[in-house]
């Protein structure tokens, strides 16, 4: 992202809203939000948003020279030039205090199937695990691919990847019936497969040495099968 200026917006109405801002970490005692994807933008850019004609809920793209996000906004209440965001974003972000971003807002599908993956396996002894996700989903208006989203269980924080969504990469779920799937652990579905190229021996082919992957096992075993 190239240099700007600081607080730099486009406030041409017929051209969509971008400000580059510094970023703020959401205070503990600011509703909760801290845990969800609601940021806190100032009341100047609520002025230049309402003056526009844009999606609702309002949701937007943060940017920085790596990384990028999605969000929605909670209110427009922190001081100007300034962007509130919850922790895991700015860990995300890989954002400190007083670092910049452009925000942009943008228009987005409405989701139809998101893929997830729990990644801590301490969440795999919830046994209302879906349920404890879809209600923190009740704080999101935007999942976005790669996204990691923190899930607070019995005084723990946990975390789920967003693997996949439907029918874009970045999806609003606000009012929306989503389908839900969670798909296996990486270190399951490393199991799966070694499993697989385990299995399978005495076709007359030497399949995998100690350093050969599973899926290389799986299409020589294809190919074996072929040709028979």
């Amino acid at each position: 992202m190239e240099p700007v200026l600081f607080n730099k917006v486009f406030v041409n109405d017929d051209e969509p809203y971008q400000e580059i801002l510094q970023v703020m970490p959401i205070l503990s005692d600011q509703g909760g939000y801290s845990q969800g994807d609601h940021i806190y933008l100032s009341p100047y850019s609520g002025d230049v948003l309402f003056r526009k004609k844009v999606q609702q809920p309002m949701k937007f793209r943060l940017t920085t020279d790596k990384y990028c996000t999605y969000c929605s906004v909670q209110e427009f209440s922190s001081p100007i030039g300034i962007a509130q965001l919850p922790q895991w974003m700015m860990h995300k972000l890989d954002l400190q205090p007083n670092d910049f971003i452009r925000v942009e807002n943008v228009s987005l599908p409405k989701a139809k199937k998101v893929s997830v993956r729990i990644l801590d396996k301490g969440l795999l002894l919830a046994e209302n695990i879906k349920d404890i996700f879809e209600q923190q989903l009740t704080k999101h208006v935007v999942l976005a691919e790669g996204d990691r989203v923190p899930i607070l269980y019995n005084g723990d924080s946990y975390q789920i990847e967003i693997v996949k969504c439907e029918p874009a990469c970045a999806v609003d779920i606000n009012n929306t019936n989503v389908e839900i799937d969670f798909v296996p652990m990486e270190e399951e579905e490393e199991k799966s497969e070694e499993e697989v190229a385990g299995n399978f021996k005495g076709v007359g082919h030497s399949l995998a040495g100690a350093n050969e992957s599973a899926k290389t096992a799986r299409e020589k075993r294809l190919e074996y099968l072929g040709r028979k």
